[in-house]
């Protein structure tokens, strides 16, 4: 893309007119989708959270001035889907330890009357009902001692206070699910 017609995209997406973006996801969804399939095995829902994600991503880093001269937009945003999948998949496969660990440092810091192991359990059922989304957040906090920018960063958020909102509710589902577990375990048992 030239960098004048950049430059356009950037003042409509400055001035809120997001229509572009419409436009670019209807030319290059087809593709995207489509390999993204093809070389993941993700399903395509998954690859429209993806292609979206990028599209957003592509658009903060246009208003931000990041890119001034682009080639090729689909190369883009195929890259950047992909390169969101491999981070997800990353994850995805090393979350069973990193949820131990969330869960031993929650209970560390709310001391409980439940034995460890009990303890465990519940903390990962509690934490396996949230949505993939607050389970990032509360890893990115809790694991890998995150800060609330660098948070906003990875989970693509507007900035650290958006990021601490959301952790905080996030937190505090968790414990509510926690609390829920503890209940039918009391009276179950």
């Amino acid at each position: 893309m030239k960098t004048s017609n950049l430059s356009q995209l950037k003042t409509e997406l400055s001035l809120g007119k997001n229509t572009c973006l419409k436009e670019i996801f209807d030319n290059y969804a087809s593709y995207c989708i489509g390999s993204l399939i093809k070389k993941t095995g993700c399903s395509e829902a998954d690859a429209e959270d993806l292609l979206m994600d990028s599209i957003l991503n592509f658009r903060e880093k246009i208003i931000s001035g990041q890119i001034e001269y682009l080639t090729n937009i689909k190369a883009y945003l195929f890259s950047t889907c992909y390169r969101m999948w491999l981070a997800k998949y990353h994850q995805e496969k090393t979350r069973s330890s990193q949820s131990e660990d969330i869960i031993n440092e929650l209970y560390d810091k709310h001391n409980d009357s439940f034995e460890k192991e009990e303890k465990l359990k519940i903390g990962m059922e509690a934490l396996n009902r949230l949505g993939k989304r607050c389970q990032e957040i509360i890893k990115l906090f809790y694991v890998h001692n995150k800060s609330m920018s660098d948070i906003a960063e990875i989970m693509n958020f507007a900035d650290g206070n958006v990021a601490k909102t959301t952790k905080s509710r996030c937190f505090k589902k968790l414990l509510e699910e926690v609390n829920r577990l503890q209940e039918s375990v009391k009276t179950d048992g």
